[in-house]
């Protein structure tokens, strides 16, 4: 099989920490949000998320669910991550890679939402170079036949 070509990247970084401590779906917009347009119909595009995440308690569920928008028509779940459950405080790195086929030319959208079981505080660390942190941010490549 051959390969293809990297047509265009493009990706948004958190610029500040975020905190959420409700139990249900949270959007981390506007803070990781990204688009492209398609050069072409064919063309896939990669989706990469990193989360630099922090917490404290037990039996504590973190998830992440990615959001795709085709020319503003409305967000639908394209992809959900593992869930981790951890029983100390924790820093963990969450990843997620999703090859897209969205057969269009129009502006696609791609947004990550998160989920958490309990009422106890999490935090999503920001890309800091000083501070030699990677941070969190959602990454799109354009790949073309």
């Amino acid at each position: 099989a051959s390969g293809g070509t990297l047509l265009q990247a493009g990706e948004d970084r958190v610029t500040a920490q975020v905190s959420l401590t409700s139990p249900s779906d949270a959007e981390i917009d506007p803070l990781l949000v990204q688009s492209l347009t398609p050069a072409t119909t064919d063309s896939k595009i990669l989706v990469h998320y990193q989360g630099i995440w922090g917490w404290s308690g037990t039996g504590i569920e973190l998830y992440i669910v990615l959001y795709r928008q085709i020319n503003g028509g409305g967000y639908a779940i394209i992809n959900g991550s593992g869930t981790f459950i951890v029983n100390r405080t924790q820093y963990c790195e969450m990843t997620m890679h999703y090859l897209d086929s969205p057969s269009t030319t129009t502006q696609v959208d791609y947004k990550a939402y998160y989920k958490v079981s309990s009422g106890t505080a999490y935090h999503m660390y920001y890309h800091s170079e000083g501070a030699g942190r990677m941070g969190s941010s959602i990454t799109l490549m354009e790949i073309g036949g």
